[in-house]
């Protein structure tokens, strides 16, 4: 380029204010220079703005004008500007919240936001949650059912906008009929026997779901990682084998029961891909601490409850085709801390749970000797849930958590014995709860 020194003016007025700088009037800027570093200015460009990104260039040589052209550029620069609105408000169990704007046609991004992980947004701008929000169940940072999230959209020569930060409320279904926050379970002495299907925490939903989550949906496989894939689209189901309960230390606040061995057995309701049989047995240890006060534990009664176990893990795959193959310990081996929040109820022949009621579950994800992960299961009763996950503090998934098929066995209720006048062949119809 020339080395001699350039002159430079720009025609326009120019208006600086607090915030903004404003041009009026047609804008030129006129350049002036030495071509051939001969020590005399002979060339003069002018540049004529048209707005819009838009100029008419000249080039004049000893004051012959030689050139006229259309000068501009192939990329947009210009970054989008966000139209739509900063906040929204939709009805509990609705996932859809809308679809954002921006002055051209652009595509959509989550960036951020304190509650990044309950958002879903497609590249149109279709803004929704990534689960079913209830209003009685709020999972936001701040638990008052206000979501925050941070978007951003990019226009086709990938200029980004401005970050925009937008909150969602959650507002209660009027309509919506109650469910009750009390759930009766049968007392039993026998652990293949436990009936897990009424109410509030049904084992198959809860084994499944921490089998994936502590497993990180099966990647943490190794021998048998090219089976990851078919294992995390199976649903088992989970039956207690054997093990056994001690509920022998009573306090007069406090209980502590003790698992030793238990033994959870889950098989595949149905098997797909690759895969012609799989089985994963869990063996649980831990001792589980209830408390309440002295005249609450008088009557049976414990409103907070505590607890730390270990894992033994072995999953058991059979390729169609194939030979059995086995791999354990692809759970965590490290404890897992389990605290519950709702208040239990013994009495001679139930166990009552009352109250709002949340599993939470601390563990070392990658067993370094650090407990990193958070997992958080709220029931909202019927065996319907909602659960969140954060590592290190930051929330990265929430969902709803449920199961595809009713593993409940049905219970009978019509009576165990009759009787009837000889010379009648009916005797009753008998009944089950389903």
């Amino acid at each position: 380029l020339p080395t001699n020194a350039i002159t430079l003016n720009f025609d326009g007025t120019l208006d600086f204010n607090d915030n903004n700088l404003t041009i009026t009037d047609t804008s030129k800027v006129t350049v002036n220079y030495d071509s051939d570093n001969s020590g005399s200015v002979d060339t003069e460009l002018k540049i004529y703005s048209q707005g819009n990104n838009s100029y008419i260039s000249t080039k004049a040589v000893s004051g012959t004008i030689t050139n006229i052209e259309n000068v501009g550029t192939s990329a947009d620069t210009t970054a989008p500007d966000i139209t739509s609105a900063t906040s929204y408000s939709v009805v509990e169990g609705t996932t859809a919240i809308a679809t954002l704007t921006a002055n051209e046609a652009v595509t959509w991004e989550k960036t951020g936001g304190a509650d990044a992980a309950a958002f879903d947004i497609s590249s149109s701008g279709e803004l929704s949650f990534s689960f079913t929000p209830d209003y009685e169940t709020p999972v936001d940072t701040g638990s008052n059912n206000t979501y925050e999230v941070k978007v951003t959209a990019r226009d086709g020569n990938n200029q980004p906008s401005e970050e925009q930060t937008i909150t969602v409320a959650v507002v209660n279904d009027a309509t919506e009929s109650p469910t009750s926050s009390l759930y009766e379970f049968e007392r039993t002495t026998d652990l293949t026997d436990v009936d897990t299907g009424i109410g509030l925490f049904n084992k198959n939903v809860l084994i499944n779901y921490l089998v994936t989550e502590l497993s990180n949906n099966f990647g943490s496989l190794t021998s048998l990682s090219g089976y990851s894939s078919d294992l995390a689209g199976l649903e088992f189901d989970f039956k207690t084998e054997r093990g056994s309960l001690d509920m022998s230390g009573f306090g007069e606040t406090s209980l502590t029961i003790t698992a030793n061995n238990v033994v959870y057995r889950g098989t595949p309701i149905s098997v797909s891909g690759s895969i012609s049989s799989a089985v994963i047995e869990i063996t649980l240890n831990g001792t589980f601490n209830l408390t309440g006060s002295a005249a609450d534990v008088e009557n049976g009664v414990y409103t907070n409850q505590t607890g730390t176990m270990t894992l033994g893990s072995i999953i058991t795959v059979t390729p169609v085709g194939g030979s059995e193959l086995s791999e354990s310990s692809f759970l965590p081996t490290n404890a897992i801390t389990l605290n519950f929040d709702g208040t239990l109820d013994f009495n001679d022949n139930n166990l009552t749970i009352t109250d709002t009621s949340k599993v939470t579950v601390n563990y070392d994800s990658d067993n370094s000797g650090s407990v990193d992960t958070e997992l958080k299961i709220y029931s909202q009763g019927n065996n319907s849930y909602i659960s969140t996950k954060a590592v290190s503090g930051t929330i990265t998934n929430i969902e709803n958590v449920g199961t595809s098929a009713d593993t409940t066995a049905p219970d009978i209720t019509s009576a165990t014995s009759y009787s009837v006048v000889e010379g009648t062949t009916a005797i009753a119809t008998l009944t089950a709860n389903e």
